[in-house]
C-alpha cells in the first residue's frame, strides 16, 4: 500500500526515465559498434574478377563460403544495361578469412570460370572510394592487351575474335547471359582467347599466361587456370 501522499506520476517519471537512458546507452553501443565495423572492415573484403554472367550476389555469397565466414557480397552492375561486369566484391568475418579466400579461391572456379581475387583497395579506412591508377572512368572500348601473341592468330581468326567479342557485348546487354557464357567458352577454347570484363582487354595465350599489363593494373592477386 503506497502511502497515502505518494505521487503515482513520480514513479512513472522515474520508470520512463530510466528507459529513456537505456535507450540512449543501446543507441551509443550500437553507434561505437557500427564505428568500429566502418574503421576496420577493410582488411575482412576482397575483390573478385570472373564472376560469371549469370551469378547473383547470393551466388557470390554462397561460393565463396568456402573459405570463410562471409557477411557481405556484392556484384558490379552495369548501369546502362543492366548486365554483371563480372566482378565484385565479399566481406569476411575476419581478415584472415580475406587472406585465406585469396590463396585459395583460385582453386575454386565458379561455374566453370576461373576466379581472380585480391585485397579490395577500392575504399578507404574512412569508406571513401579510392582512384585507382587506371581512372575513374571504365573503359568503353574493347582492346588487345598483348600485341605480341596476336601471330598465334591468322588475320581470319582475329576478325571472328573480334566479331564475337561485340557479339558477347550484345548478348551481355540484352541479358542473354547463356550465350555470353558459351561465346566467352568458345574463345577460350577455339582461339585460346582471354577477357577481362571490367577493363575490356583481350589476349592470347595457349599456356594461361596474363599479360604484365593486366597484372600490374589488378595487383597483388593470381589468376587460376582458365
Amino acid at each position: 500500500q503506497p502511502p497515502a501522499n505518494a505521487n503515482p506520476f513520480d514513479d512513472r517519471n522515474k520508470q520512463t526515465d530510466k528507459q529513456r537512458r537505456r535507450r540512449n546507452d543501446q543507441r551509443k553501443e550500437d553507434f561505437n559498434e557500427k564505428q568500429h565495423f566502418r574503421d576496420n572492415f577493410r582488411g575482412t573484403r576482397v575483390f573478385v574478377q570472373g564472376i560469371p554472367d549469370r551469378a547473383s550476389w547470393q551466388d557470390l555469397k554462397d561460393h565463396f563460403k568456402v573459405a570463410g565466414d562471409v557477411v557481405f557480397a556484392s556484384v558490379s552492375i552495369d548501369p546502362s544495361t543492366g548486365a554483371s561486369k563480372g566482378c565484385g566484391v565479399v566481406q569476411y568475418e575476419t581478415t584472415e578469412m580475406a587472406t585465406n579466400a585469396i590463396k585459395v579461391m583460385r582453386d575454386h572456379p565458379m561455374d566453370g570460370s576461373a576466379l581472380y581475387v585480391r585485397e579490395d583497395h577500392q575504399e578507404n579506412k574512412e569508406g571513401r572510394e579510392l582512384k585507382e591508377k587506371r581512372g575513374s572512368t571504365p573503359p568503353s572500348t574493347w582492346r588487345c592487351a598483348d600485341e605480341t601473341n596476336l601471330a598465334l592468330l591468322s588475320e581470319d581468326d582475329k576478325i571472328t575474335v573480334r566479331n564475337l567479342i561485340k557479339s558477347r557485348d550484345q548478348a551481355r546487354r540484352n541479358r542473354n547471359f547463356d550465350i555470353s557464357d558459351k561465346i566467352r567458352q568458345d574463345l577460350k577454347k577455339k582461339f585460346s582467347v582471354h577477357i577481362d570484363d571490367r577493363m575490356k582487354l583481350w589476349w592470347v595465350s595457349a599456356d594461361n599466361v596474363v599479360p604484365q599489363s593486366i597484372s600490374d593494373a589488378n595487383g597483388d592477386g593470381r589468376w587460376g587456370k582458365q
